[in-house]
């Protein structure tokens, strides 16, 4: 039986990183993680910085073609 502990886990591929922010850009990003009752302001940059990159993407796809 393979034990789950056994095998990888996506967080422990995160790297921890500090960043200093303004007090509006923490007020906002604990405003987005109370709205969307994630589980951390961390989880949250993630997901933003995500969708930029989606859009990134998608921005070079529709140059590429266009």
């Amino acid at each position: 039986m393979i034990l789950d502990h056994t095998l990888p886990k996506r967080s422990t591929l995160k790297a921890r990183k500090t960043f200093t922010l303004s007090p509006e850009s923490v007020e906002f990003l604990e405003a987005l993680r109370k709205a969307r009752k994630a589980y951390s302001i961390s989880s949250v940059l993630d997901d933003i910085l995500r969708a930029v990159r989606r859009e990134q993407t998608k921005a070079k796809v529709n140059q590429a073609v266009g």
